[in-house]
């Protein structure tokens, strides 16, 4: 079972938490990690320019040991399982449907959570009642909570104990057939658990919520006329979707197959999603329950999926370099023509130029820095792919490019991050983005010639 407390929330120990999840994004992202084709050529670049190996273990390792010599350490206290007050699910029931948070994570069907709760599933834990249900309902409780903390309606909830509850009900829910509740269930501990730092289990989760995703036919779509049963194949959908975009997520930034095969798939966007010339999917608003914004565009995780299946699946590796080349060409070509399609003034580009005012960032809503910080991300990914067979200390202008989108990234954070400094009230906003998104990439400045347009650099 994950440990979901690896420190008490603004305790001492929190830098373990902190650096646990440090480390997992990191895996995943930097030029020397164990899973990165380019680990070589990084390795071999840093022990040229500076004569040392670079350990990021014993870094860490350092780091750990120079906050306990400072501020020592407490005992880590046992986790426990708690269930939520019915009160606190109520009000997160009404928080999430007042705000309009299906918009971003469609992650239940109000009206069927508000009858179960209403119908007293919480009540009485003999009761007849399918496992999935309870274990939804406090799921949502636990993740709501937690995504709003700030609020204080919610400033005395305990999510991660809340959690915990859920995990210890997983028997009987992989007992029980399958439905919609048990698919939401997994499908919000899929969001909860990867910002503790356990990726593993959130990988586990995700798996047990595709497996039903296609028991439901959610993988494709219904002609309306069709009888759906019991099911809202909408709402299913809108799972689907949000199932999709973790999944390319984690298949491309752990370098792994997915789960979701887009052959066996509608990929058609659903009727209600956001058009890509809105300025909707940018701005700070309010949410429509009407409009489907998700965390993310949907569009780019199409494009990263491509990514990884064209550039760094095995089978790719195999391919000539002038087929790669060309595979580079075009994915590039297709993200840049999707960037065009976005409003002129909310273009990634637009905000990496070194007169870009501090009020453009202001507007941003978190969606649309998650939104920027992907389409770099994307960037990065492509063009990093031209380097990947080079065992030798330079680094190719694919490389390159890559490293200077990757300070891209970190002035887009810097910025965003000193407009929630001096405007605390930001960090009630409801759009919460999924912490799978945040990059950390290392790339020493003196190994990496300056590029003809600087803004990049400077922006670090």
């Amino acid at each position: 079972m994950p440990d979901l407390n690896p420190a008490p929330r603004g305790g001492r120990n929190r830098s373990a938490c902190d650096l646990c999840r440090h480390r997992k994004h990191l895996e995943y992202s930097w030029p020397g990690g164990d899973r990165s084709s380019h680990r070589a050529s990084f390795c071999s670049a840093i022990f040229h320019y500076t004569g040392s190996h670079f350990d990021l273990d014993d870094f860490f390792h350092q780091v750990a040991e120079s906050y306990r010599s400072r501020y020592g350490i407490e005992e880590k206290k046992q986790a426990i399982s708690q269930w939520p007050d019915k009160r606190l699910v109520k009000n997160c029931i009404e928080y999430y449907d007042r705000k309009g948070l299906y918009s971003v994570f469609p992650i239940v069907d109000i009206r069927v959570i508000r009858e179960l709760l209403d119908a007293g599933v919480l009540d009485d834990p003999s009761k007849a009642s399918p496992v999935a249900n309870k274990a939804c309902l406090v799921a949502f409780t636990a993740l709501i909570a937690q995504l709003h903390r700030h609020s204080p309606m919610f400033a005395h909830a305990k999510p991660d104990t809340y959690v915990r509850a859920v995990l210890s009900l997983l028997p009987d829910l992989f007992m029980e057939e399958a439905d919609v509740r048990t698919l939401e269930t997994f499908i919000i501990l899929t969001i909860y658990i990867p910002p503790t730092g356990q990726s593993y289990p959130a990988e586990m989760m995700l798996a047990a919520a595709v497996r039903i995703l296609y028991k439901l036919g959610g993988h494709r779509q219904r002609d309306p006329n069709q009888d759906g049963g019991n099911h809202n194949h909408y709402h299913i959908r809108s799972l689907f979707w949000l199932s999709y975009w973790m999944d390319k997520e984690m298949s491309l930034r752990a370098c792994r197959e997915p789960m979701i095969n887009d052959a066996s798939c509608d990929l058609e966007l659903p009727s209600t999603y956001v058009s890509q010339s809105s300025t909707y999917q940018f701005l700070q608003a309010p949410l429509s329950s009407d409009i489907l914004l998700y965390p993310s565009d949907l569009r780019l995780a199409l494009i990263k999926s491509k990514i990884y299946r064209l550039l760094h699946s095995d089978s790719s590796r195999t391919q000539p370099e002038s087929t790669k080349m060309q595979r580079i060409l075009e994915l590039d070509q297709e993200l840049s023509a999707l960037e065009s399609s976005f409003p002129a003034h909310c273009q990634p580009h637009v905000f990496a130029t070194p007169d870009c005012p501090l009020y453009a960032f202001h507007d941003l809503s978190m969606r649309g820095v998650t939104l920027h910080l992907d389409y770099y991300y994307c960037v990065k990914r492509i063009h990093e792919a031209s380097a990947a067979c080079s065992t030798q200390y330079s680094f190719s202008s694919g490389m390159e490019l890559s490293y200077q989108t990757s300070r891209c990234i970190a002035g887009t954070c810097a910025k965003k991050h000193r407009h929630l400094y001096l405007d605390p009230l930001a960090r009630s906003e409801p759009i919460t983005a999924f912490l799978l998104n945040k990059r950390a990439v290392f790339a020493p400045r003196r190994e990496v010639p300056s590029p003809d347009n600087p803004a990049c650099v400077d922006a670090v």
